[in-house]
């Protein structure tokens, strides 16, 4: 028997049409895309995300984010407001109505955003958006107590959106085991609709950085390197002390990426301990990478974390690690004396002896190495844009749709 296949009708979708329907249609939303490890994460897991399954757009309350120019050239960027510089609190105040068009317009199948405040504007835009209700995924990237401690309005605010905002989420993502049981403690039932899934780190835009040599530092001795912003978290003041104690013994530089609100305080500190000339505040750089990876040890100092990106990816760029045991990711990347070392937070003579063991033995950080390349292969961005897509997927379903209505119609 011969077959012939049919020509579709002018009012019959092609097949190419009907496919490009079934797509999963998901939309990210961040109030800038750029600078943070939140939105480098989101760029990663965007660009990695299979086009053949998916379409993929990305809503931003403020346009002109670093990041934007890095995504693949088929993501519709949408920029709800004209504001460039201000209050990021007032550009997502603004974006709220053009943000619940543009789910009208585009009808997200998800709808997935990071951190508490840009958190609530998706909540907020998609429940009140006219005759379209995507599913909402909700990324928690820190743990919620340590980043709304104390009694300021900030964090009292802050405290109140947590306890209220992921309850009506459709899923919640926590980048980490202890992530997620920190966000527990403000509703236990929010655990039900959580998943794990780790940050992003891995891609080629790590690897090409590896090639770049551009601004990275003449080293004169043993070096240690660091990164992140110059903020009370991430405890530079304890790792300056250590390095104090390390140049005891070993005439060891520090290379510390990064800038915020304490640097001025920092160098001071250096300067009193006598070790500003070792201590390089090389600032925002380029090709973070390739400097992590022209140093000897990497320091993670943190007093807390919610995964610790750099952690991995000092690992992925060749770099032995040293790291506070802080709550919460470092000892879910670390296998402790066997791809890092793990110290106490706080410690600074901890850290010292940590830093001078790796320093001393270059078999030891070989082994280090060689056994963090295994752990990397968890954080390729395909990997994780993988598990994300498989999770929208499941999220999309009628059944599951239907099953997540009505448990939020009984809240």
């Amino acid at each position: 028997m011969m077959s012939t296949a049919l020509k579709p009708s002018p009012s019959s979708p092609t097949s190419a049409e009907t496919t490009a329907a079934s797509r999963l249609r998901v939309l990210f939303f961040a109030n800038r895309f750029g600078g943070g490890g939140a939105e480098k994460h989101f760029l990663r897991v965007i660009n990695g995300l299979d086009r053949e399954r998916c379409v993929v757009g990305l809503a931003v309350a403020r346009g002109g984010g670093s990041y934007e120019p890095l995504l693949k050239n088929d993501v519709e960027v949408h920029t709800l407001t004209s504001q460039v510089g201000g209050s990021s609190m007032l550009a997502l105040g603004r974006c709220v109505q053009p943000f619940r068009n543009l789910i009208h317009a585009w009808q997200p199948d998800i709808l997935c955003s990071a951190m508490e405040f840009p958190n609530a504007t998706a909540l907020f835009a998609s429940r009140i958006a006219p005759s379209h209700r995507p599913s909402l995924v909700l990324c928690v990237q820190a743990p919620p107590s340590r980043v709304y401690p104390g009694s300021s309005p900030v964090s009292r605010a802050g405290r109140a959106t947590v306890r209220h905002l992921y309850r009506h989420a459709d899923h919640v993502i926590s980048l980490s085991e202890g992530v997620a049981r920190d966000l527990a403690q403000f509703d236990a039932r929010i655990l039900s609709r959580t998943s794990v899934i780790y940050n992003a780190i891995v891609d080629d835009e790590l690897t090409a950085e590896l090639s770049d040599a551009r601004g990275v530092p003449e080293r004169s001795g043993p070096t240690l390197v660091a990164c992140g912003r110059l903020a009370e978290q991430k405890g530079f003041d304890h790792l300056l002390k250590a390095l104090a104690l390390v140049r005891q013994k070993v005439p060891a530089e520090l290379w510390l990426l990064g800038e915020g609100p304490l640097e001025a305080q920092l160098r001071a500190q250096a300067a009193d301990l006598g070790i500003q000339d070792a201590v390089h505040f090389l600032g925002f750089v380029s090709n973070p990478g390739a400097v992590m990876a022209a140093a000897d040890v990497f320091v993670l100092s943190s007093n807390y974390e919610g995964f610790g990106n750099v952690v991995a990816e000092a690992m992925a760029c060749g770099t032995a690690v040293v790291s506070t045991n802080c709550p919460h990711g470092p000892s879910e990347i670390i296998d402790d004396g066997k791809t890092g070392l793990l110290v106490p937070v706080a410690n600074p003579a901890a850290l010292a002896n940590a830093a001078i063991r790796l320093l001393e033995d270059d078999a030891l950080r070989t082994r280090f190495v060689d056994g963090a390349r295994a752990t990397v292969r968890r954080f390729e961005a395909k990997h994780i844009a993988t598990q994300y897509e498989s999770l929208f997927t499941r999220l999309r379903s009628p059944e599951t749709t239907t099953k997540m209505t009505q448990n939020n119609q009984q809240k």
